[in-house]
């Protein structure tokens, strides 16, 4: 039995549902011709999913659709400030589609929780390091966000994907946060 089986709520992603569903909102901003066609398209696709129907979001994290934002958040690395705008509709979707199921919520964390919780920790890093010149509207928003996986998302660290990673990503932080 293959190792996915055993994730908690683990239910397979649907790449055929791309095609009609607000994913492919997502998918013309990792088309976009330049910045500001970015950050127009993400407005759209905050448009696009921001409703309370917890079975359509779900549609859409089995279509791949955290993971395609954690793809579009590594990819404005390390220019988060340029690109605030940007981080900021990325973060407002993401707690949008964390307005699914509560397994569903668990299952898109093995999956793909080491990858979010790595990219956002380097927002708030920059962000932190900038003082006065980072964007606060960013850090709220990612603040909400680490807190609405720490309601939804409770899962034994071994279920997540790539959790070894995760670990030393945490580490790395409390120690740059400490200086030791």
């Amino acid at each position: 039995m293959p190792s996915k089986a055993r994730v908690i709520g683990y239910i397979p992603l649907d790449r055929g549902l791309r095609a009609k569903s607000r994913v492919s909102k997502l998918l013309d901003v990792t088309r976009a011709k330049d910045d500001a066609d970015r950050v127009k398209k993400l407005a759209i696709a905050v448009k696009a999913f921001n409703h309370h129907d917890k079975d359509t979001h779900d549609a859409d994290i089995k279509s791949g659709a955290i993971s395609i934002v954690c793809n579009v958040l590594r990819s404005c690395s390390p220019f988060f400030i340029a690109k605030s705008k940007e981080v900021q509709h990325l973060c407002k979707i993401l707690l949008q589609l964390l307005r699914c199921n509560e397994d569903r919520a668990r299952a898109a964390f093995c999956l793909d929780g080491s990858a979010l919780i790595t990219v956002l920790l380097e927002v708030i890093e920059i962000n932190y390091r900038l003082g006065r010149k980072g964007d606060v509207k960013c850090l709220v928003l990612v603040q909400n966000v680490f807190e609405k996986l720490i309601h939804l998302a409770r899962v034994p660290l071994t279920m997540v994907k790539r959790h070894n990673e995760l670990l030393i990503c945490l580490i790395n932080y409390i120690n740059g946060v400490t200086g030791k």
